[in-house]
């Protein structure tokens, strides 16, 4: 994945659909951690340079959903610390490796206090689709969802759900229908 594993924490990997797989890492190669990805081809050739690129800038980073896209593509997500609060950030990078939605990524939500555990998912239009547990209303959490256009503007910020007691899981899928659905294990 890259030539200096000794520093790397592998996170993800998904399938490129072309035979190949996209793997994301946190990495401490330059003293500050950073998420970083590599595609590697059918072959097992490395597609984004020897060492990767880098995803998220280098600031406290959390990743929290990766979606593959047609053609060797991804979608992800990540808790990013720039300020006080935890913000959720989406980037969308090409088959080539190049980032669609800027250097810094696409804000998904930067509302007041912390936001996390975001799945991803492509909305077919060239966007994304997050869902994210929020707890900016304390003392419930709550479910949170936002399209991303394809230049990575947020459309809509909606509540989906409020959960008194917590819960675990937040699995994101397209559904057979065209429709995406969203689900939560509440314990008991």
């Amino acid at each position: 994945l890259n030539d200096d594993l000794a520093r790397s924490l592998l996170l993800d990997i998904v399938g490129d659909g072309a035979g190949g797989f996209i793997a994301g890492w946190l990495d401490g190669r330059n003293t500050a951690q950073g998420l970083y990805a590599q595609r590697v081809n059918a072959s097992g050739q490395r597609q984004w340079g020897p060492g990767g690129f880098v995803l998220a800038p280098a600031t406290l980073v959390f990743p929290t959903g990766f979606w593959p896209l047609a053609g060797g593509g991804l979608l992800y997500t990540w808790i990013d610390v720039r300020g006080t609060d935890w913000n959720l950030f989406a980037q969308r990078v090409s088959p080539a490796g190049t980032l669609a939605w800027g250097a810094t990524g696409a804000a998904v939500t930067t509302a007041t206090g912390r936001q996390g555990f975001a799945p991803i998912l492509d909305d077919g239009a060239g966007g994304a689709i997050v869902a994210w547990q929020d707890y900016r209303t304390p003392p419930s959490d709550m479910i949170y969802q936002q399209r991303l256009n394809a230049a990575g503007a947020p459309q809509s910020d909606v509540p989906v759900a409020i959960v008194d007691q917590g819960f675990w899981g937040l699995p994101l899928e397209h559904g057979v229908t065209g429709s995406d659905g969203l689900a939560w294990l509440i314990p008991t």
